[in-house]
């Protein structure tokens, strides 16, 4: 098993264990209690800064376009069905936002007329085509939060995850490697996983 799909395995096995607390959120929500919009607030807030920002490159574009999201999901709330799942429903909204806020800044400052508007129309077309957007941007989300958790394992639970998951190296290979009983490696691989799933899920990343 790849760490990636390591990893994706720990965020799905953690993210049902939210389900109950999004419940709740929504309830809160639905209901126009303060309660469920600070916890709206505090859940998406991160997410919803990521892409803003994948779409402006921009500290200050990014934050203008959270809360104008913000203030959209406030008022589309009571239509939000509350059998289906909110993150979709979150990230619809927080990308409809940035592609209409693009489009509507880049025709106010271009003439459709103009020499630039095939330019303008290729941006349009870029993206509306962009759809695997929270890939991308959680992806790079993932690859930096194991760059910082994998460093900061024991030295030899570190170079086993390393050597077995992105290396691909077989248990026995490792052990050839590192000059260790096999035993001693699959002891280093399991402690290290675990290590690994306890930091993860003490990280603030898949609560979204």
């Amino acid at each position: 098993m790849g760490i990636y799909y390591l990893v994706k395995e720990i965020l799905v096995r953690l993210k049902a264990l939210g389900e109950e607390a999004e419940k709740r959120l929504i309830s809160l929500c639905k209901a126009g209690k303060q309660e469920g919009f600070d916890l709206l607030f505090t859940t998406y807030q991160k997410y919803i800064y990521k892409i803003c920002y994948y779409y402006t490159n921009s500290q200050e574009d990014a934050l203008d376009l959270v809360q104008e999201v913000f203030f959209k999901l406030y008022r589309s709330f009571p239509l939000f069905d509350e059998t289906r799942l909110l993150l979709p429903w979150v990230k619809r909204i927080t990308i409809n936002t940035c592609l209409n806020t693009l489009r509507e800044k880049k025709l106010n400052q271009v003439s459709l007329n103009s020499p630039d508007a095939p330019l303008v129309n290729a941006l349009e077309k870029r993206m509306v085509a962009e759809t695997n957007v929270e890939n991308e941007v959680l992806g790079k989300e993932v690859s930096s939060l194991l760059g910082r958790l994998i460093a900061a394992l024991p030295k030899e639970m570190k170079i086993c995850l390393i050597l077995r998951h992105l290396q691909g190296n077989s248990y026995e290979e490792i052990s050839k490697i590192m000059e260790l009983p096999l035993g001693s490696v699959k002891t280093y691989l399991h402690r290290g996983r675990q290590k690994l799933k306890a930091s993860i899920a003490k990280s603030e990343f898949w609560e979204v």
